[in-house]
């Protein structure tokens, strides 16, 4: 088969394209892509981590909404599809979802799916009346053609509770058995890891940081950087600014609890890796967040600063017990968010023998 994946974002969105085609070789890929999503593929592809069974193409689109930057973006990509005559089409993120399913709207591609790996609508860093826009944009897209196939089950419900039709195959990560390193500092370690932007939230994360201040004994990390940095102004943060893909797994190794500040999500491929390295979590309870932590077995939500503190030095009275949170969510992420598992069920999605895991 011949399968276009179309995207026009970088993060990760990405990263889930990129785990899509590292374990589906038995195709032809064409990755049509924005300029940032091109970027990372091109890293990918000299990093030897995009099999020889892809083929990379540029695609002109604008990351903000414009009308005629859009239309030139919308006839480009007709041409490709028309030029590479595709199976099957993938579409990851908003805009390249919109545009894709119009333009086979107006053609004759019939097995056409669309992860967004992030809800527009339920971003809480615009204002109520950008998300109505972006509600609505999401309803004409679904009306035209396609299948939302969304990254987790939370995010599929959004769907739904909006009145589109959504069913959905969770991300999955590398499962692969990691031994238990100790964190050999005398401070308790909490760590997140992410670009320092609105989504995830760094005014909430710092406000926890300030809420334990005076624990001498705890320290906050935030992996990553970012624009939004100045606003951890906590002294118990440490920011690392940007580390590799193993930097980051020796880094989250040895911390003790990983928490995430997010305000919304698809379904956190961070936090998925977090867990398989036998991290217990504490999350904020957005959208995607809330598919990972079990009856507490593996963690706690929290809402706020107050309920992060109470929630923290509940976990660390027992280093025992912190150690058992952390093997269950390594237990969770093998049982339920394997990449090869997941890859399987897209493999018989674009063969038009499932359709995705129902809610």
């Amino acid at each position: 088969m011949n399968i276009a994946h179309i995207i026009e974002s970088a993060g990760g969105s990405a990263e889930f394209v990129l785990y899509t085609l590292q374990y589906q070789k038995l195709h032809n890929h064409y990755v049509i892509a924005g300029e940032r999503a091109f970027k990372f593929f091109k890293i990918a592809k000299n990093e030897n981590r995009l099999p020889s069974n892809v083929e990379i193409i540029e695609w002109n689109v604008s990351k903000d909404v414009s009308p005629v930057k859009d239309l030139k973006a919308f006839f480009q990509l007709k041409r490709i599809l028309n030029e590479i005559k595709p199976d099957a089409i993938h579409a990851t993120s908003s805009k390249a979802g919109m545009l894709v399913r119009l333009a086979c709207f107006m053609g004759n591609t019939k097995k056409v799916f669309y992860s967004p790996q992030g809800a527009p609508f339920l971003r809480l860093d615009v204002s109520p009346l950008k998300r109505k826009f972006f509600l609505y944009f999401e309803r004409v897209a679904h009306f035209f053609s396609g299948n939302i196939v969304a990254c987790s089950r939370s995010e599929a419900e959004a769907y739904i509770n909006n009145g589109m039709n959504a069913t959905y195959i969770s991300n999955g990560t590398n499962i692969f058995e990691t031994n238990l390193i100790s964190n050999d500092s005398s401070k308790i370690i909490i760590a997140t890891v992410g670009r320092v932007t609105n989504q995830k939230n760094p005014e909430l994360f710092n406000n926890v940081a300030k809420q334990l201040i005076n624990y001498k004994n705890i320290q906050f990390l935030w992996i990553g950087g970012g624009e939004h940095e100045d606003k951890l102004t906590s002294t118990n943060i440490e920011i690392t600014g940007w580390k590799s893909r193993l930097e980051i797994d020796d880094i989250v190794k040895k911390v003790d609890i990983y928490i995430s500040t997010a305000l919304w999500e698809g379904l956190p491929f961070a936090v998925l890796e977090a867990m398989n390295l036998n991290k217990p979590l504490l999350l904020y309870p957005c959208v995607g967040n809330i598919d990972l932590i079990e009856n507490n077995l593996n963690g706690y939500f929290f809402k706020n600063e107050i309920e992060a503190e109470e929630k923290i030095l509940k976990m660390i009275e027992s280093k025992t017990a912190l150690i058992q949170m952390g093997k269950k969510s390594a237990e969770i992420c093998s049982e339920k968010f394997d990449i090869i598992t997941q890859v399987e069920k897209f493999d018989l999605l674009y063969q038009g023998k499932f359709k995705g895991d129902i809610v």
